[in-house]
């Protein structure tokens, strides 16, 4: 689904481990922004 378009895991909202919100809701993050993520997403714990 993923290769097809038909999902998109990084489709907000998505928060980071802190809870702040990275991605609003209904807005998927960009190329650029993917990958260039320093952060992790909620429920990650380091």
């Amino acid at each position: 689904m993923i290769a097809d378009g038909i999902y998109n895991p990084f489709t907000g909202p998505i928060y980071d481990n802190k809870g702040m919100l990275r991605i609003e809701e209904g807005d998927a993050a960009t190329y650029e922004q993917i990958l260039s993520m320093k952060w992790y997403v909620d429920n990650v714990i380091i």
